[in-house]
């Protein structure tokens, strides 16, 4: 499953549910978009996506218009990355710390009151069908300006 984000959808409530292993992480990536050439930074919470997550996000853009075709954007133009899903502490930190500290990684962690995951004060102000949400922690996560799409499924393997 790939879907465009045009709205940033950390602090959304979810109307579905992912499932999550017994760390909490869940078969899901995040891709951030940004016309510039930068590489993707591992201190940021970001790396890189490899060819088939390239190729599917690009047909995305083409098929929004925002590349190839008549945009007069070449697709080549667009930085790809990952922001990196949280994992040990950082995300235990992310699902249940309600300040997120300066000094933890950058990144996302999943939220989900029905699987036990997070802090439910996390959840304040989701309706009772969708006590779920998509945290992204950490400066200029995701990036300001930036195009992200979610990837679940065969294209995250």
């Amino acid at each position: 499953m790939l879907e465009r984000a045009k709205e940033v959808l950390g602090g959304r409530c979810l109307p579905l549910a992912v499932s999550a292993d017994e760390d909490g992480r869940i078969a899901c990536s995040m891709v951030e978009a940004v016309q510039a050439s930068r590489a993707c930074d591992a201190t940021l919470g970001r790396s890189e996506v490899d060819e088939s997550v390239m190729s599917a996000v690009t047909k995305q853009l083409q098929a929004a218009g925002l590349c190839g075709g008549a945009s007069a954007v070449d697709c080549d133009a667009y930085s790809l990355c990952h922001i990196d899903q949280l994992s040990g502490p950082d995300l235990e930190t992310c699902q249940t710390e309600l300040d997120y500290p300066d000094s933890a990684l950058p990144g996302f962690c999943y939220l989900d009151a029905a699987q036990g995951l997070g802090n439910e004060a996390l959840l304040t102000g989701c309706p009772a069908t969708e006590q779920r949400k998509l945290r992204f922690v950490g400066d200029d996560t995701p990036r300001a300006g930036a195009i992200n799409f979610i990837i679940c499924g065969p294209a995250n393997d």
